[in-house]
């Protein structure tokens, strides 16, 4: 048993030396390590400032959304409203340059109507001057062998 109380004794002072000379990390090795904990403490600080910012603005313009939604609805509606209003006046205007076309076809044809009944109407006149001057002759003859009859 005296073996066993040295052995024991033994291990004792080995593991107080071990102790008092530390077995821990190097004093540097841990400043660095605390260093590198505030740096990371500070970025999630201001991480955590940005994230609040954030959903600060997302609120806000999920506030705001519906104000622009109906905005936009409503000038949706004016849109439609302008562009029924485009579409039946196009539609009007279709029809009123049908029916001018459609009008200026029956002028043109009476235009050529009236043409034809011109020319023939001239025509017909220069037959008329030409008997009315063959009538004068007959007349300036006429009145010539009177003349010589008295």
């Amino acid at each position: 048993m005296k073996a066993f109380k040295q052995t024991v004794t033994l291990l004792m002072v080995n593991i107080a030396l071990m102790g008092l000379a530390g077995c821990g990390i190097d004093k540097e090795e841990y400043e660095k390590v605390v260093s590198q904990l505030e740096e990371a403490n500070a970025q999630l600080a201001k991480t955590k400032a940005e994230l609040e910012q954030a959903n600060s603005k997302i609120a806000h313009m999920k506030a705001l959304q519906p104000d622009d939604q109906q905005a936009l609805k409503t000038a949706l509606k004016k849109h439609k409203r302008a562009r029924r209003l485009l579409r039946a006046s196009l539609a009007d205007s279709q029809r009123e340059t049908t029916i001018l076309r459609q009008q200026l076809d029956e002028l043109t044809q009476s235009l050529m109507k009236v043409s034809r009944e011109l020319d023939v109407t001239k025509q017909a006149n220069e037959v008329l001057k030409r008997q009315i001057d063959e009538l004068a002759m007959e007349k300036g003859r006429s009145q010539e062998l009177t003349e010589e009859k008295r």
